[in-house]
């Protein structure tokens, strides 16, 4: 048997290579890539009610827990070790970075820390080739398979269990959920995952198996992630869903940011829940990349659209279920020049318009300069841009890519504004804000979540009284003066 489905279909969740070929008119035949990947997982005689996911990755997959993640990747692929390698490390320091984060509020937080980064130190001196062979072997338990000592299996543990109850939150939750991640390098193993997951669910065929799948990244089957490491190959044939290309094509860590941004979705959705909105969330996901990496230099999230002289297709996260082209150089788009490097405080500075004289009964908020994708039409828009004081005034059809770009930049830079100078002190900032942190994981009630705001820092969170002072607008009164 396998567990109720509980996946995110498409639009938000299966994103295209960078350089997308030409989809497939048809699509692969995707029952017979079903096939083939239940008799390479030794089961070509199942049904789906006879099929129980956790079972078929223990007993398929190399795996080890590195902290809220329990990390999967396919014997199959053993030539590619070095991509587990790097994943394993960049998730074990994200976590790290997690808990310097919530540091103020975390229960052992010191204690977590150091698991975190003794796993990362130690994974990053594996010996591949020594693996391979124990992996060739049968041996999918990476613990063993790298013979570890008690040193790090205990770290291992304590880690995973910390992370599962929620310690960096204070929250010591008895039924904490674990997010399982298989990592695939081969993009035909991945394709041929997406019609597993269409043959299990074939309700859900109409998602799994379309068209475009051949170039989505990530997707999710229960509350398993499946991730891509690599992105669809550009200038394949019709005929071609398995040939792929490195992730670190635009930057060095590109896979690593790629795959922390994600996990760092799935672990804020795990912790928050529906009690804090999914913009917010990615936000935070986003800072998380920047802070490790010095930019975000993902496919994830913004506007994700081929930026293309013709046949432009919008795609709106969340809406779309044939899921998005990504564009072929998003350094062109002016909120991406530096990836965040800065917060994206330059291109919101550029952005930000003079204010010009107004009346004493003006709503409060900057006034920003949206763009078309000739960038010769212009619009202005005016904040606020957070919480229910927002406008949420839809914009024209033109300027919607640009808008999801600046949103998208607005609400990164203002959750590291908060983090740095939320307070009167770089520290009172960080201990005011790892208590937001924990506060919004304590909070059962989104309509509460902007309470949380204006309890811990005195002032709401934002609001249209000029009058009144909020922090929005004590952010947009800061970021002329950023650095």
């Amino acid at each position: 048997m396998h567990y109720p489905v509980a996946f995110l279909l498409a639009g938000s969740i299966a994103m295209a290579s960078p350089l997308a070929s030409p989809q497939m008119a048809q699509g692969p035949d995707f029952g017979s890539l079903a096939d083939r990947f239940l008799v390479d997982h030794n089961i070509p005689e199942a049904s789906p009610d006879t099929v129980n996911l956790p079972e078929l990755l223990e007993q398929n997959y190399m795996h080890i827990a590195v902290g809220l993640f329990d990390l999967y990747f396919p014997v199959r692929s053993a030539n590619d070790l070095d991509h587990y390698q790097r994943l394993v490390v960049a998730l074990a320091t994200a976590q790290a970075q997690w808990l310097e984060w919530t540091e103020a509020v975390s229960v052992d937080g010191r204690e977590a820390s150091r698991d975190a980064k003794t796993l990362a130190k130690w994974a990053g001196k594996w010996d591949l080739a020594r693996m391979t062979k124990k992996i060739e072997a049968g041996e999918l338990d990476i613990l063993s398979a790298t013979r570890a000592t008690s040193t790090i299996t205990k770290a291992s543990a304590r880690l995973a269990a910390s992370m599962e109850r929620c310690d960096s939150l204070g929250l010591d939750r008895e039924d904490g959920q674990r997010e399982p991640i298989v990592l695939l390098p081969d993009r035909g193993d991945f394709c041929r995952f997406l019609a597993f997951g269409g043959w299990l669910y074939p309700a859900h065929q109409g998602t799994f198996w379309q068209a475009s799948a051949v170039d989505w990244t990530h997707t999710y089957i229960d509350n398993v992630k499946i991730l891509s490491t690599r992105f669809a190959a550009t200038g394949r044939g019709p005929g071609d869903y398995s040939s792929g290309m490195s992730m670190d094509y635009r930057s060095k860590t590109g896979m690593e940011q790629q795959i922390v941004q994600l996990a760092a979705n799935s672990m804020f959705a795990n912790y928050y829940g529906e009690s804090v909105p999914p913009s917010l969330a990615g936000s935070l996901a986003v800072n998380l990349v920047i802070d490790m990496f010095g930019e975000c230099n993902t496919r994830v999230d913004g506007d994700l659209r081929a930026r293309r002289t013709s046949a432009r297709e919008l795609f709106v996260p969340g809406g779309n279920p044939s899921g998005g082209i990504l564009p072929p150089n998003l350094a062109d788009s002016r909120w991406r020049d530096r990836h965040g490097a800065d917060h994206f405080t330059g291109a919101l500075k550029r952005s930000l318009q003079k204010p010009k004289r107004r009346r004493a009964s003006d709503p409060s908020g900057g006034v920003f300069l949206l763009l078309n994708d000739s960038e010769r039409e212009r619009l202005e828009v005016r904040g606020p841009f957070l919480g229910a004081a927002a406008s949420g005034a839809p914009v024209d059809q033109q300027f919607f890519g640009d808008q999801l770009e600046f949103l998208r930049s607005y609400r990164s830079c203002f959750m590291h504004w908060l983090r740095i100078k939320g307070m009167h002190s770089a520290s009172k900032s960080s201990d005011a804000f790892a208590c937001l942190l924990r506060d919004m994981a304590l909070n059962n009630d989104p309509e509460g979540l902007e309470q949380i705001f204006g309890e811990l820092y005195g002032m709401p969170l934002s609001g249209v009284d000029p009058k009144l002072d909020n922090l929005e607008a004590e952010f947009i009164e800061w970021l002329p003066k950023a650095r």
